[in-house]
Order: C-alpha cells, then sequence, then structure tokens
C-alpha cells in the first residue's frame, strides 16, 4: 500500500509566494497536465485567499517502495519580483507521526539552500540568520551559489529563493525504523 508523506509550511508574509515540488527530479503533476505549483502568503483583498500554511503531499508509490533506493524530494520557493520570502519548513509527517524540529530526528535528511542574491547577503551579514557552507549546485535553476544549511541551523526557514531538499530510503519502513531508533 502506498505512503504519503506531508510537508508543512508556514510564512507569516504579506505577499504570495510559490512552492515547486519535485520528487526524484521530476515536477510533481495531476493527471500530468497541471504541475502542483502551490501559493503560500496573506494580505491578500480577499482574507478567504490568505494561505498562512500549506501542506504538501508526497506519495511513495507501491513501485519505490517496492525496492531498494534512495530518493529526494524537493520544494522550490520561488519569489515574486522585489520580494523576500520569508517560509518555514514546519513540519514532515510520515507513517501517521509529525516530526518537527524538536525532534532531530529528521534533520539529517533535510538541506536548505538559499540563493545568495544581494538581498540575502545582506542578511547575513547582519546576523540574522546563521551562515552554513557555500555551495554552487544546479537544483534544476541553472548552477548557482547557495548558502547551504540543515534544518537547525535557522530553523527551517528559507529566505528569498532556494529550496529544501528532503532524502529517504525505500523500503519506507525499515528505513524509518532505522532512522528513529
Amino acid at each position: 500500500m502506498a505512503e504519503w508523506l506531508k510537508f508543512t509550511f508556514a510564512t507569516q508574509d504579506t505577499y504570495r509566494s510559490r512552492i515547486v515540488q519535485k520528487v526524484n527530479g521530476v515536477v510533481a503533476s495531476n493527471d500530468g497536465e497541471v504541475d502542483e505549483n502551490w501559493y503560500l502568503g496573506n494580505g491578500h483583498d480577499d482574507a478567504s485567499m490568505d494561505r498562512p500554511t500549506l501542506d504538501h503531499y508526497v506519495q511513495v508509490t507501491d513501485d519505490m517502495d517496492g525496492s531498494a533506493g534512495t530518493h529526494t524530494v524537493q520544494f522550490d520557493l520561488l519569489a515574486a519580483d522585489g520580494t523576500v520570502p520569508t517560509v518555514t519548513l514546519e513540519s514532515i509527517h510520515i507513517e501517521g507521526v509529525d516530526y518537527t524540529l524538536a525532534d532531530m530526528i529528521l534533520a539529517p535528511q533535510l538541506k536548505i539552500y538559499n540563493h545568495i542574491d544581494a538581498e540575502y547577503q545582506t542578511i547575513l551579514d547582519n546576523g540574522l540568520l546563521n551562515e552554513g557552507s557555500v555551495v554552487t549546485q544546479d537544483l534544476g535553476y541553472g548552477s548557482v551559489s547557495y548558502n547551504q544549511c540543515s534544518w537547525e541551523d535557522n530553523m527551517g526557514l528559507l529566505c528569498g529563493t532556494g529550496s529544501w531538499v528532503f532524502t529517504f530510503d525505500t523500503p519506507l519502513e525499515p528505513w524509518m525504523r532505522t532512522t528513529t531508533s
């Protein structure tokens, strides 16, 4: 039976940002036509359009879980022009349990990549975020310099454009047993 992973994101931004989900490098799709891009943010003229939290679901298919392998789930935060979104990964839900930063159990499996641009460099220079290691990597948008951190470094916070990358092994159940013990 297929298992679902749930990733919960939160923001207090007063504008919309977009999160794009990729599984093993492929943008998730619905019936092969509509990509699963979601908007997150507040401050809309119509308050019913505000979305301070957002859940993304990723299916661990029977094909994935039926064979040993490593898989990657990537969430890309895309900023609108002139904005520096601040979005936090609050929790990861696996096999009926919500894992948060406080648990630290899944922290080794999560890397956070903040694109280093002028706005982000100012944030680092002012000591508002912890600096990780600078890496140049292609996360699907060309080779770019990122500040790579772990979940605990900046409390799951991504500022500006960047990605959360979660890696897990299948079959899922034995991997989770090993990870949580």
